[in-house]
């Protein structure tokens, strides 16, 4: 993790080399992570209209 000036993490991914481009950016993938770890909710009731 690398801290810059404003205080913010930044995490550095590295590209995947095999297998399709994503269609949802990162950072979504990451927010509907933590919001399943957060609340408890099971994978199938996330609300994909809000993250997606």
């Amino acid at each position: 993790m690398n801290f810059s000036n404003s205080g913010k993490a930044t995490i550095r991914v590295p590209l995947p080399k095999r297998g399709f481009p994503p269609t949802v950016p990162f950072v979504e993938i990451v927010n509907a992570i933590l919001y399943k770890l957060k609340t408890g909710v099971q994978w199938h009731q996330l609300p994909t209209q809000v993250f997606f």
